[in-house]
């Protein structure tokens, strides 16, 4: 699922330690990253560091447009699995995209950043293409999102320079409360693909048929399911805080800001709940830049 959010570079400074800039003029990224909710994390980290942390969200941000764009699924799928041969030869000639492929494999010498967990995020958009996780089973949801967000997760904490075994399960619970909110905010979309992310135990206790998405989202009782899952978000962010060592809130601190927008987003759609045909839900430009400050002057999630 395509990661949307909208956020505008207004002039607003941030200063705090030795990471000063102005927004406007510090990056020279392409649009979809400056229109995305890391457009403001990233601008935490050290020049060092930023352009490998730009490289991955750049080369995982075009993956997910191979799966949600247009195009027939077998052809994706092989786009999928080309770029899955490349990781084993990052020196050959990538399916496309030559100078993000160059940027990406970088961060593989330069950080240590693990082809393996670039393989678990190819995994997960696999699963998608096959259909794998419409009302999956909660274990196999949790799973999932491990893939598609916990893998990505583990490369940024890398390039950050976070590397002990206790930085993947941080990931894993981070990832798992981040991709479940976006599964939260985007259940209309996700139906018109067909895929539905509810877990199968939700939708079973709700008395919901699963075999059309749309017409799932359309149950009476379908409030209930998606709760479920919120209350299950909630449990991972928990998680997420209670994973995080006192002594790493520093070292990435860009990445407690991504999951402080990502709780805030998440508080503000469990405050609004189900609404059928309700207007996608945002945060305001200034919550962004608020919660990114608070998060680098004080290390927090909340």
């Amino acid at each position: 699922m395509a990661e949307s959010h909208r956020a505008r570079a207004d002039g607003l400074g941030f200063c705090c330690g030795k990471w000063i800039w102005n927004v406007p003029s510090a990056l020279n990224m392409q649009s979809k990253l400056q229109n995305s909710s890391f457009y403001w994390p990233i601008r935490l980290v050290p020049s060092e560091r930023r352009a490998a942390l730009a490289a991955v969200y750049e080369w995982c941000s075009s993956l997910d447009d191979i799966v949600d764009g247009q195009g027939r699924a077998d052809g994706k799928a092989a786009t999928l699995f080309a770029w899955r041969q490349w990781l084993a030869a990052p020196d050959s000639d990538p399916p496309h995209e030559r100078d993000l492929a160059r940027k990406f494999a970088a961060t593989f010498d330069e950080f240590g950043v693990a082809r393996a967990d670039a393989e678990k995020l190819l995994d997960g958009f696999t699963q998608d293409l096959a259909g794998d996780v419409r009302a999956p089973a909660t274990a196999d949801l949790i799973r999932y999102c491990q893939r598609v967000a916990g893998a990505p997760g583990r490369m940024c904490l890398t390039v950050l320079g976070w590397h002990a075994p206790d930085a993947g399960e941080f990931a894993d619970a981070a990832g798992v409360a981040v991709q479940l909110t976006n599964i939260l905010r985007d259940i209309e979309e996700d139906a018109l693909r067909d895929r539905l992310y509810i877990p199968r135990e939700a939708l079973d206790a709700a008395g919901i048929d699963a075999s059309d998405p749309k017409s799932a989202i359309s149950h009476p009782n379908f409030d209930r399911a998606w709760l479920a899952v919120a209350l299950l978000a909630n449990a991972h962010f928990l998680l997420a805080e209670s994973l995080l060592p006192k002594d790493r809130r520093k070292q990435i601190r860009p990445a407690l800001a991504m999951l402080a927008i990502y709780r805030a987003l998440h508080a503000g759609l469990r405050k609004r709940g189900w609404r059928r045909n309700a207007p996608r839900f945002r945060l305001a430009h200034w919550k962004y830049a608020a919660i990114t400050a608070r998060a680098l002057c004080f290390g927090t999630i909340r």
